[in-house]
């Protein structure tokens, strides 16, 4: 029997569009695998982004916006126009929006903003306890980031609004201690708040500058940290780890695979997957001014070649089975 997730993969009523607003950021994570070439979209290319929409409205009736960077909010005014841009124009649409940020930037005043705009999901990054996180994940400066990222999360609970931010913790060989902690101090300030979740997940190697020094999880000592955690997060509230095995076994279908899901680069450029931005097999196309989307249909057939003979590692990462 065909799943729904399937349906929804190949659905041409259904749209999710991954928009990179800059692909500059304010953080340099030493595992991070973007160069940030790309600055701020163009208000040329915004326009093209909202003349696509526009082309798209007799079509669609399901519309996913997630944003993206480098760091989406160093470019938060043009997130607020397109998302007023849809809720203005396409108040029929079944419209579901979300982020992916460091959470550096997303004071409660912009978080209420956003959330008041249906950008309502948010995954944010936590790289153990306070002193081990700032080892990581660093200002570009080299200024330390936790406890601004904190004092943010710890606003968002006296808002009373309805939305979902996925606390993405990773693990490696060297801080599976220090999460510990982070856990305990999640599940102290947030457990019993349904709308903040818990993701662990792995670091693993995508192609940055710093690949053969990142410490990641491999061998038995790996498998029985993974382990570990497997249990630990069936006793918290809201969390799972994502593991390769563990998607598979959810049936999890990446936005890459997904014949109706594409990227927006900022500079116009199309893509399907956000790891692999350099690489030639992911330039699919271009958005043209007039709202247009111009595609390499062999390059396209590529992604979604998981659908032909519906394997599922494939379905899971296209760029990497």
């Amino acid at each position: 029997m065909i799943n729904e997730n399937f349906i929804r993969s190949i659905n041409p009523k259904r749209l999710k569009l991954i928009v990179m607003p800059t692909e500059k950021c304010n953080f340099r994570c030493t595992y991070c695998y973007e160069d940030f070439n790309v600055g701020r979209m163009k208000p040329a290319v915004v326009y093209s982004l909202k003349k696509f929409l526009e082309k798209r409205s007799s079509e669609v009736n399901d519309l996913n916006i997630e944003w993206f960077g480098g760091e989406p909010l160093l470019a938060k005014n043009i997130i607020f126009d397109v998302m007023d841009n849809v809720a203005q124009h396409y108040p029929n649409f079944a419209v579901t929006s979300s982020m992916t940020t460091n959470g550096y930037l997303l004071t409660a005043p912009v978080f209420e903003k956003l959330v008041n705009l249906n950008v309502r999901g948010y995954q944010i990054s936590l790289d153990g306890d306070e002193a081990t996180h700032n080892q990581t994940r660093m200002l570009a400066n080299g200024n330390r980031t936790f406890r601004a990222i904190w004092d943010n999360l710890l606003s968002f609970k006296f808002l009373d609004y309805q939305f979902s931010i996925k606390l993405r913790i990773h693990i490696s060989s060297y801080n599976y201690d220090s999460v510990t902690h982070l856990l305990e101090k999640i599940q102290e300030e947030f457990g019993h708040d349904k709308r903040y979740k818990i993701f662990i997940k792995p670091l693993g190697r995508y192609g940055g500058k710093n690949d053969n020094s990142i410490p990641v999880l491999q061998g038995r000592l790996g498998k029985f940290i993974t382990d570990g955690f497997q249990h630990l997060v069936k006793e918290i509230a809201n969390g799972e780890i994502g593991t390769t095995q563990n998607l598979l076994n959810k049936g999890t279908i990446c936005y890459a695979a997904r014949a109706n899901s594409y990227v927006i680069r900022a500079d116009g450029r199309i893509s399907k997957c956000t790891v692999a931005l350099n690489d030639d097999i992911n330039l699919v196309g271009h958005l043209l001014e007039d709202g247009t989307l111009e595609l390499e249909q062999e390059k396209m057939r590529y992604w979604i070649r998981g659908f032909i003979d519906n394997n599922k590692r494939v379905q899971l990462c296209p760029a990497r089975f």
